[in-house]
């Protein structure tokens, strides 16, 4: 009985500990489940966090932020493992954000043989960074300059040179400008193109102000030019005036002299000479058809010679203009009195005419009346019989 009670007992205390190993093993392997759990999920979120991409540049603020929420989050604790790949992906979004102006001036380089406009694009996206990164300033002037976008590069050289004139390099570039602006308008004043050269040192005055690149260059540049903005009125009056068209050469010879008068110390020529003969020359056919016109045509002509001797500054010819007009008179008269005279003749004639044909009548009624007299006379003797 002793030993059944015993025994009953060592047995109950067996069970007891068996249930307290169970019990705990059974805890053991939930904790061990959890950490290899764990364990498992550090490749996989390692693997994401690799994955946020850095390239592109232009995605790296986005993936910045992505990387911000994971930094942030105190939901799920990270390993160390975990900890150290986000380090690693910081360190390198924070070093090409520090950097982007320089990252995308490399790849505007490595663009630039291949796709011009696509590197113009990268340089833009570097300056919209930083603004006075050097190399992108330089490389961006070069291309336009390559382009001949000339508005655009003095535009965007001014808005640079006034923060970064200390830098040797934009003193050098600008130079580069100056003498790619000189050579364009020298080209242009050699094709004959005078207007362009000059619309273009225009542009350049506004925006290089009182730099000067080359005096004695500009000069003779503007000289060639105005010269041939002058020889070129010129020559359209000239050719209107051989063609007849006397008011259009009037226009354009007064448009020459007006632009010698404005341009005539940057000019290669010492008078205004060829603007006043075609002048002259135009007044001189005002006379002519002044002389040939009635009284409205005349006084017209009359004011234009006037205008033409103003416009030159020269005394008006008084004594031609009163001849014109004592000629005009005097043709006006001669031709009332060769018209009364005409009527009279025309009146004699048709009064002879006339006194003919009166005459005419007259003389073939008395040859009638004549006729029937002898008529008369003769009947009796033509009715007498003859004696036997």
């Amino acid at each position: 009985m002793l030993y059944g009670i015993k025994l009953s007992a060592k047995l109950l205390k067996h069970t007891q500990e068996h249930k307290t190993i169970l019990r705990s093993g059974i805890t053991g392997l939930l904790l061990f489940c959890n950490i290899v759990s764990a364990q498992d999920n550090i490749p996989a979120l390692s693997d994401t966090l690799r994955s946020i991409p850095t390239s592109p540049l232009v995605v790296l603020s986005r993936s910045d932020c992505e990387l911000d929420r994971y930094e942030h989050r105190r939901s799920t604790p990270f390993s160390k493992t975990q900890w150290a790949v986000i380090a690693e992906k910081r360190a390198e979004i924070n070093f090409k954000r520090t950097y982007i102006d320089s990252l995308y001036y490399v790849e505007a380089i490595s663009q630039l043989s291949s796709n011009k406009q696509k590197s113009l694009e990268l340089l833009e996206r570097s300056l919209t960074y930083n603004r006075f990164f050097i190399p992108s300033v330089i490389e961006k002037i070069r291309i336009l300059l390559d382009n001949k976008d000339w508005e655009h590069v003095l535009s965007f050289w001014k808005s640079s040179f006034d923060c970064l004139y200390h830098n040797s390099t934009v003193r050098s570039i600008t130079k580069d400008i100056c003498l790619s602006i000189t050579d364009e308008m020298k080209s242009f004043n050699n094709d004959g193109k005078y207007q362009q050269t000059l619309e273009l040192y225009e542009l350049f005055k506004k925006y290089f102000g009182n730099i000067v690149c080359d005096t004695d260059a500009e000069n003779s540049i503007l000289q060639i030019a105005h010269s041939g903005m002058y020889n070129s009125y010129i020559s359209t009056a000239q050719t209107a005036l051989n063609r007849g068209f006397e008011n259009l050469a009037r226009n354009y010879a007064f448009t020459a002299h007006d632009y010698y008068t404005q341009y005539y110390s940057q000019m290669q020529m010492a008078d205004d000479n060829s603007a006043k003969k075609i002048l002259l020359a135009v007044s001189a056919r005002y006379r002519a058809f002044a002389s040939l016109s009635d009284t409205d045509e005349k006084n017209f002509y009359l004011a234009q010679i006037n205008n033409i001797y103003e416009r030159l500054g020269m005394p008006a010819d008084e004594k031609v203009i009163d001849q014109i007009r004592t000629d005009a008179v005097s043709k006006h008269e001669d031709a009332a009195q060769a018209k009364q005279e005409t009527d009279a003749v025309v009146k004699h004639e048709d009064a002879a005419q006339a006194k003919q044909e009166t005459d005419a009548v007259v003389k073939h009624e008395n040859a009638a009346q004549a006729k029937q007299e002898t008529d008369a006379v003769g009947s009796p003797a033509d009715a007498a019989p003859e004696k036997p």
